[in-house]
């Protein structure tokens, strides 16, 4: 009887070392997670500012042509999110084991940057899936690629709304 208490008291540590450990390790990914969010959210602004203050005030061609370039360069801007964020969690995942990414195969740098996307995009296929600690990452990428597409969007009416109410003036 005295065998199965030590036994079980060593258990009971044991579960206790592992929750103690999972807490801190989800109280390190926050940090992470919020520099994550704000390296995205920089990209995102800066762009934003060079449409506004260089690209829409240098270009002498016709207003339509601002917009087809604006898409283009967000576009371009999304896509660098979602390569920082995906290295990002390629290298929390990988390098800190903080997790990892399911499904198939052995993950590459490859797999993180297709899951990226598709969490970026909320699209969320799920042929891969993550496990661990980076499953907050994820989280917070798919909620940051929400409002980063909403930011756009905002601004693209923004801008399309001063360009009829030029071209309905005149």
């Amino acid at each position: 009887m005295q065998k199965e208490t030590s036994q079980s008291k060593y258990i009971n540590d044991e579960k206790k070392n592992q929750l103690i450990s999972s807490v801190m390790n989800n109280l390190l990914v926050i940090p992470i997670g919020i520099v994550f969010v704000f390296i995205v959210v920089l990209i995102h602004h800066e762009v934003l500012m060079f449409v506004t203050q260089w690209l829409l005030l240098r270009f002498s061609r016709p207003r339509r042509w601002h917009v087809a370039a604006t898409v283009l360069i967000l576009i371009g801007a999304h896509v660098t999110e979602i390569i920082v964020y995906g290295v990002g969690l390629y290298w929390v995942g990988e390098t800190w084991h903080f997790g990892s990414l399911l499904g198939d195969g052995i993950p590459t740098i490859q797999t993180y940057l297709y899951f990226s996307f598709a969490s970026y995009t909320s699209l969320g296929i799920g042929d891969i899936f993550p496990i661990g600690h980076i499953r907050l990452l994820t989280g917070i990428e798919a909620l940051l690629g929400l409002l980063m597409i909403g930011w756009t969007a905002s601004f693209l009416f923004l801008e399309m709304r001063s360009i009829w109410s030029v071209e309905s003036n005149n």
